[in-house]
């Protein structure tokens, strides 16, 4: 197939991607910390433990070579990393890698409700600034954990999904399906009926994603329609860091429910039709490693607080430049 061509440049992509995020990330992580005074409090740690969680989400991805094939009813989550000598590592590592990513859409979510909050029911921000905050740090976790145990026990390989994927394992990507790590979802059986464990296993990922976006546009939209009424009582500064921050959330739900979210979920749900296909749908999955980098771009775009000290990152080095120009200008030339 001619996708799978693709396959070297995506592997060494996804090194370059995971450089990138850690040092996007962490420069994110340096500036909330030391730069940006006006950001503070709980959306403070929730923007470093977002950063963090990326961090791991794309060495993970670069570690793990996690990939996706779509065939008929069947869908394999599987590892194209070369010969494992301990499959219940690699199995347990795409376990964790799933979680990590519930992890950041839940995150984000949370993310919402603080803005929410911050407006619209300031007494609310108790659950974020005292020992409370342990029930969002909950809520993450088990969320997390929520779509590690679905994978684990929803989408097991087992004999009759592993035949049913292999020939188009191996003709794809010339893998042998029984020294493959990786998860299968296969929607029916050889007479046609249902195998509803692999079923409750799309339909919890798809409740968990409504959930969450149920969360966000509620939210988004309240914000959105009552914001400027509410912001009048604020400062002017703190006015346009509060509309920065609401923009940059939307930004942040917009741009990677477009690219990563809205293709994923055909691709999850094809099973359930039983087309006649075989799709390497890992392409797809690919571009969700860009996903923390995207996140972070964002936010030090627009507000302006980590704006103003990139440009002043910026100005370092032409700063330098013309101090050594102006020293050897400067110097008295000596002609023997």
């Amino acid at each position: 197939m001619v996708w799978f061509l693709f396959y070297p440049f995506a592997v060494q992509a996804s090194k370059v991607v995971f450089a990138s995020t850690v040092l996007i990330n962490l420069y994110l992580i340096y500036l909330t910390i030391a730069k940006t005074k006006r950001i503070a409090g709980s959306y403070k740690y929730m923007i470093i433990m977002f950063s963090t969680i990326g961090i791991v989400f794309c060495f993970m991805k670069a570690s793990l070579h996690p990939y996706l094939h779509s065939h008929n009813s069947g869908l394999m989550f599987f590892s194209l990393g070369p010969d494992w000598e301990n499959f219940k590592q690699v199995e347990t590592g795409l376990m964790v890698y799933t979680g990590v990513y519930s992890a950041m859409i839940s995150l984000l979510a949370i993310q919402f409700v603080f803005r929410y909050w911050t407006l619209f029911n300031d007494e609310k921000l108790k659950y974020f600034n005292t020992w409370r905050c342990v029930v969002w740090f909950l809520y993450v976790f088990l969320i997390g954990m929520g779509w590690s145990f679905m994978i684990y026990f929803c989408a097991p390989s087992d004999r009759y999904s592993r035949n049913y994927m292999r020939e188009s394992l191996f003709d794809t990507y010339q893998m042998d399906v029984e020294k493959t790590v990786g998860f299968f979802v296969v929607v029916r059986r050889e007479d046609n009926s249902i195998r509803w464990h692999n079923v409750a296993f799309i339909g919890g990922l798809i409740f968990d994603l409504i959930i969450q976006y149920i969360i966000v546009i509620y939210c988004g939209t309240t914000m959105n329609s009552k914001m400027q009424e509410k912001l009048a009582s604020f400062s002017v500064a703190n006015r346009k860091l509060q509309e920065q921050l609401f923009k940059t959330l939307i930004l942040q739900i917009t741009i990677p429910s477009i690219i990563f979210h809205l293709p994923f979920v055909p691709v999850l749900c094809a099973p359930l039709f039983n087309l006649e296909f075989d799709f390497e749908s890992g392409m797809i999955y690919c571009l969700f490693s860009l996903y923390p980098s995207i996140d972070s771009i964002i936010l030090m775009s627009v507000v302006q607080d980590y704006r103003q000290e990139i440009k002043k990152f910026q100005s370092i080095p032409s700063a330098i430049s013309e101090s050594v120009l102006k020293r050897f200008t400067q110097t008295p030339v000596v002609l023997f």
